[in-house]
């Protein structure tokens, strides 16, 4: 996944715009993705 897509997924998570499905995929890149995890932070 590229940066972008990263930063767009999680500003969507956080703004409680995505589907169960990218939530589940969220919470696994948080969960995995320094760069992801420090977008979230």
């Amino acid at each position: 996944m590229m940066e972008q897509e990263r930063f767009e997924l999680v500003s969507a998570y956080l703004d409680g715009e995505v589907t169960p499905s990218q939530r589940r995929e969220v919470e696994l890149l948080l969960a995995t993705d320094p760069v992801a995890k420090h977008l979230y932070q």
